[in-house]
């Protein structure tokens, strides 16, 4: 969630992460998500979008300073488990996705709460390893009020995963 329509401080969240991480870095590539729409496919070039989003002027000439990929999903306005994080990480490790991180040579990949690691793993038997993953967490989703006990488990067995996955949380 960094493109709009953005739906909860995620986005915003987001977008300042973003806009700190090109400010330091050379290029930044992002997979993100967006609600399904009629665009021809599921994962879409969004490097203006991207751009607008996150305040950086488009006629600096993104290439190849940003590249942004969206994947469109079924649910959206959603970030727990009943979300589309499994359609996120089919989405996100297409081919197209994957030779752009190939591409880039990454320094490192941040992923994004729990919903991303599952895609940060695919992409990771598909791809080149990045020097560093991080691991980012928004929210801790085992802590959220009126989590059912499933929940609960649920969730610290995700957010368990994605620390361990992670070179530095």
């Amino acid at each position: 969630e960094i493109i709009d329509p953005i739906f909860s401080g995620n986005g915003v969240a987001s977008r300042s992460v973003a806009r700190s991480l090109l400010g330091c870095h050379d290029s930044l590539l992002i997979v993100c998500a967006r609600p399904q729409q009629n665009m021809g496919g599921c994962v879409n070039r969004v490097d203006a979008q991207l751009a607008s989003a996150i305040g950086i002027p488009v006629t600096q000439g993104l290439e190849p300073r940003l590249t942004g990929f969206a994947v469109s999903l079924p649910a959206w306005g959603k970030t727990d488990r009943n979300s589309s994080w499994q359609q996120f990480a089919e989405g996100a490790a297409c081919e197209v996705v994957r030779a752009a991180i190939d591409a880039y040579e990454l320094d490192a990949l941040v992923f994004v709460d729990w919903t991303a690691s599952h895609a940060t793993a695919l992409l990771l038997t598909l791809c080149r390893r990045p020097k560093r993953l991080i691991f980012f967490s928004f929210c801790v989703f085992s802590a959220l009020w009126g989590n059912s006990a499933e929940d609960v488990v649920f969730y610290q067995q995700q957010e368990t995963l994605a620390m361990e996955q992670a070179d530095v949380t």
